[in-house]
């Protein structure tokens, strides 16, 4: 089904959803008809709410029980261990799945799940070679998170710091959220707010910020550098100037190379307010914020 047919799907059903919920049951199905008649099961004999909406996406619910142990039924232990602990991340590959589960032959196993019907696919284009189907990733991370949810902590942090590592910090983040690893999350925020700058783009690195416990709002580096640049590119200069002066006053000898890059923009960015433009410029050429100021040359 296309978007407009799954609505049309659940109006002939008397499911009664909004239309940013009907569009989350396409994404979350993928249009696929059973898997949506499947899913929307509960809706039609309980009442429609919204936390039985919720519950259905997480996989939380009868159905979804049956739906995995169908499933389930026929895949070899060795491969229901390993979708297990690589659920935490719905884009895969092969070096991610080895450290998530620390199994040498992951590139078997990932191929092993392609071939069972439903579980992992192979995108025709992106970085990513494998990725799981949004409806059985939910039913395998509810059924993980029933067994052992600390364990799904774990994986998540793992996968949140794999991802960040690799520069890919708009995937860290919900990882991270999802792992309690507010390091990785403060650290993606800042790459985040640093292409933000450039682009204009903030809109998940406001949610990650919102996802932060409040504890390291104000003690942690890497935000209150992200912050100073989110307010920069949205124009608040008056609390800029201020949290920047507050920056420029300190040393900070055990500071990232990002943090250390973006603390010489920020230093900059205060002298050319400030009107000392040669200082500015030197700062910006001599670095190490000179890679960071090229990117976000537009933002200022």
């Amino acid at each position: 089904f296309d978007e407009d047919e799954t609505r049309r799907f659940l109006a002939a059903n008397d499911i009664a959803v909004s239309a940013e919920q009907a569009y989350a049951l396409w994404v979350h199905t993928e249009g696929w008809p059973a898997g949506l008649r499947l899913s929307t099961t509960p809706l039609s004999r309980a009442p429609q709410t919204d936390e039985a909406f919720t519950t259905l996406l997480q996989g939380d619910t009868a159905v979804g029980s049956y739906l995995m142990g169908q499933a389930l039924a026929y895949t070899p232990d060795d491969l229901r261990e390993f979708l297990l602990q690589t659920s935490v991340s719905e884009f895969l590959d092969v070096e991610l799945a080895e450290k998530l589960t620390g199994r040498a032959d992951s590139a078997l196993l990932l191929e092993r799940a392609r071939v069972q019907p439903g579980f992992l696919n192979r995108p025709s284009e992106g970085r990513w070679p494998y990725r799981y189907h949004p409806m059985f990733r939910a039913l395998l991370l509810a059924e993980l998170m029933g067994a052992a949810s600390g364990e799904v902590r774990r994986l998540s942090a793992l996968a949140a710091e794999w991802f960040a590592s690799h520069g890919e910090h708009a995937r860290a983040a919900p990882l991270a959220v999802q792992g309690q690893s507010w390091e990785v999350l403060a650290e993606s925020i800042l790459a985040g707010s640093c292409v933000a700058l450039a682009t204009g783009d903030r809109s998940w690195v406001r949610h990650a910020l919102a996802r932060l416990p409040a504890s390291h709002l104000d003690a942690n580096l890497s935000v209150q550098l992200a912050s100073i640049l989110l307010m920069v590119g949205t124009g608040a200069r008056r609390p800029a100037l201020t949290a920047a002066a507050a920056i420029a006053e300190r040393e900070y000898p055990a500071a990232t190379r990002l943090e250390t890059q973006v603390i010489t923009f920020v230093k900059a960015w205060l002298a050319a307010e400030r009107g000392d433009t040669r200082t500015a410029a030197g700062l910006l050429e001599a670095g190490p914020g000179g890679e960071l100021a090229h990117n976000s040359t537009a933002a200022l």
